[in-house]
């Protein structure tokens, strides 16, 4: 799992200074991949975060529950053998490739 960019000094800012600029601020965080923290009166208010960082912390969410799942299935006697998946996959790929030609 990849982790989000470390947050710098640089990147937080009073609510009042973000009011004023936020244009910039949302600049910042999509090209800089960096998360703004937002404070107000000292204390964290919001983090906000570049549409591609959320998707990719989306995305990793999605996986580690579909990967819980998977384990809880494991432990409920409902898995299937690694041979089992290897056939249902190249079953897929050869009905893939046969929706192609």
């Amino acid at each position: 799992m990849r982790h989000m960019k470390a947050i710098r000094p640089s990147d937080i800012v009073p609510i009042g200074v973000f009011k004023n600029q936020t244009a910039s601020w949302l600049q910042r965080a999509r090209t800089s991949g960096h998360p703004v923290v937002i404070t107000q009166n000292g204390k964290t208010a919001g983090i906000l975060l570049s549409p591609t960082e959320y998707e990719r912390i989306q995305y990793d969410e999605a996986l580690a529950a579909s990967v819980d799942r998977g384990f809880a299935e494991l432990d409920a006697g409902e898995g299937i053998s690694t041979d089992e998946l290897e056939r249902r996959l190249k079953q897929r790929l050869a009905a893939k490739k046969a929706k192609i030609k």
